[in-house]
């Protein structure tokens, strides 16, 4: 909680109560659930239009195609907001929602080729036009709910609730969205680690790096539950692997795997606490990257599997950290295919089991 700056009377609180109702807006605004071929026919009439104050950011082709791939699934979509300035009477201004509103119009329009999906494979490559008629037909009729602010806002207004509606509501990273949708005992498991002391200390993060990428910690400890039994299986995006996996088969893991699965990163996480230095399993005292550890963590959990009496020492740390192969394995911005991760990993595995003979 933040300390208190001023004392709070009677007084302030009746004078705070009057500012608060004296500058309450009030708006006629209404919900609607608008069909995609709706959406797209306004946007090409320039009926609903996009301000100067919106960003001209496009979505990368991948984004626009998994947004798609959303739509088909028929997946919740967050809420288009809508309103009628000083202005653009007759006209609705897009005050959030442009993108998703772009997408939509361009997909329909035949401008988008479908790539990069892993929910429906078999939609890559394909476009608007490609698809069987009763399925566009369909694609056309699903609706996106909107919110429309009827009443005519001063130009301030519109801009100032743009402001708020991307200033408030800040994106979930991916591990939020994989722990606040796939509840299960395993994701608990995960986000215990995730404040462990012992886990915290080997994964440093600098304060601003925390704040940047939100509960890092707990995606690092995702991926090495994850990793350690299906590195060799996950093909495109971790996220899209890991979300399937807390949906459907994290659930059905029982009381005594998951206690199996603590104990394997309670031994990592003692092995690196006695050999490595004060870094851990960090590149440097600040920062964590997500290939050196799955690398490092996930490779030495592999050699305690076959060794469960593994020793090393801090000159054998050293030379794997230093070594030529670890580094061209995982350098700055290493991609994260399925080979290179087999590969980090099972380097890992091997240098600390051949080292322990």
């Amino acid at each position: 909680m933040s300390a208190r700056t001023i004392n709070i009377t009677p007084e302030i609180r009746d004078r705070v109560a009057e500012e608060i109702w004296s500058k309450k807006m009030t708006f006629r605004f209404d919900t609607k659930d608008y069909p995609l071929e709706y959406i797209r026919d306004k946007m090409n009439k320039n009926i609903f239009v996009i301000p100067d104050y919106q960003r001209q950011y496009i979505w990368p082709e991948e984004n626009r195609s998994y947004f798609i791939e959303s739509l088909f699934l028929g997946l919740p979509i967050p809420i288009i907001f809508l309103g009628v300035g000083e202005n653009t009477v007759g006209r609705y201004e897009i005050i959030d929602g442009l993108q998703r509103m772009a997408t939509v119009r361009d997909f329909l329009d035949g401008k988008i080729v479908l790539q990069g999906l892993e929910k429906i494979p078999s939609l890559n490559g394909f476009t608007f036009d490609d698809l069987l008629p009763v399925v566009q037909e369909e694609f056309r009729n699903i609706t996106l709910r909107t919110v429309i602010l009827y009443q005519t806002m001063k130009e301030e207004h519109i801009r100032d609730l743009f402001k708020r509606i991307n200033t408030t509501s800040e994106k979930l990273s991916e591990f939020e969205v994989i722990y606040g949708t796939c509840p299960s005992e395993f994701m608990q498991m995960v986000v215990d680690f995730e404040n462990d002391e012992d886990f915290c200390s080997v994964t440093p993060f600098s304060k601003a790096k925390e704040k940047i990428n939100r509960r890092e910690r707990g995606y690092l400890a995702l991926r090495f539950f994850i990793l350690v039994d299906h590195y060799t299986e996950i093909k495109g995006r971790f996220y899209d692997y890991a979300y399937q996996f807390a949906q459907e088969e994290a659930p059905k893991l029982t009381s005594n795997q998951l206690d199996d699965y603590r104990a394997l990163l309670r031994k990592v996480l003692g092995f690196v606490k006695q050999y490595f230095d004060s870094r851990g399993l960090g590149k440097t005292a600040n920062q964590t990257p997500r290939i050196r550890f799955e690398a490092l963590a996930v490779g030495i959990a592999l050699a305690i599997r076959e060794n469960s009496e593994l020793k090393s020492s801090k000159e054998i740390v050293t030379r794997l950290l230093e070594s030529k192969t670890l580094q061209d394995l995982t350098p700055r911005g290493a991609s994260s295919n399925s080979k290179l991760v087999v590969e980090r990993i099972e380097y890992v595995r091997d240098y600390f089991l051949q080292e322990s003979k």
